[in-house]
């Protein structure tokens, strides 16, 4: 016996339903618990079986926040898939099916870093990135915090440097923007500048 889903929950499976869209923007909001995930496995499954617009499993994306939901959710859809198979003496659905579980390991169903990554991977020719390029891991991320650290001080130190030779009386205030920035303000009480802002000092 299949599962006896909701009016809401079938119109979020069905749709578009009676409808010429061949996309459609679809926002489910529901509690924790409630079969949101149950949902979008049986959406997925039913456009996979739709023999007169056919979607392959490689052409979705389906994006979780955790590498273990990823994994639940592509052994679902298997499950399903393979359900799906069994229940049906159509032959060429089932081949269709058979087709689509056996391209199951391919499909895009990760975490959005991981999909980032895969981009990545595939178009690092026109990225100007290496095509080895990866996720750091925690001690190579460190190192390289520390690094830019480092040379975000060199920079504030040799702008304080320049300031102060400039106007040796001036307050240079240092601020580091959410961007990783340096941003410098000079003190508008400083007699150095006045100077400038008139005219009456030659900067170098």
């Amino acid at each position: 016996m299949g599962v006896k889903w909701t009016p809401e929950q079938e119109s979020a499976i069905m749709s578009p339903k009676d409808s010429n869209l061949g996309a459609q923007t679809l926002l489910v909001a529901a509690a924790a618990g409630s079969g949101k995930t149950a949902v979008l496995v049986e959406r997925i499954i039913t456009r996979l079986k739709d023999m007169e617009n056919p979607l392959s499993v490689q052409e979705l994306m389906v994006v979780t926040f955790t590498k273990a939901a990823a994994a639940e959710m592509s052994a679902r859809i298997g499950v399903a898939l393979a359900k799906a198979m069994e229940s049906t003496d159509d032959k060429a659905l089932q081949a269709r099916l058979e087709r689509q579980l056996n391209l199951l390991p391919s499909a895009h169903i990760s975490t959005l870093h991981s999909f980032c990554q895969w981009v990545i991977r595939s178009y690092f020719y026109k990225l100007d990135i290496p095509p080895t390029a990866r996720i750091g891991n925690e001690a190579e991320m460190a190192l390289l915090k520390q690094e830019v650290l480092e040379n975000l001080l060199k920079e504030a130190y040799e702008t304080i440097r320049m300031a102060s030779s400039i106007c040796p009386t001036s307050l240079v205030m240092i601020n580091l923007t959410r961007d990783c920035k340096i941003r410098c303000s000079v003190s508008m009480n400083s007699p150095c500048l006045n100077r400038i802002l008139t005219g009456g000092c030659a900067v170098p």
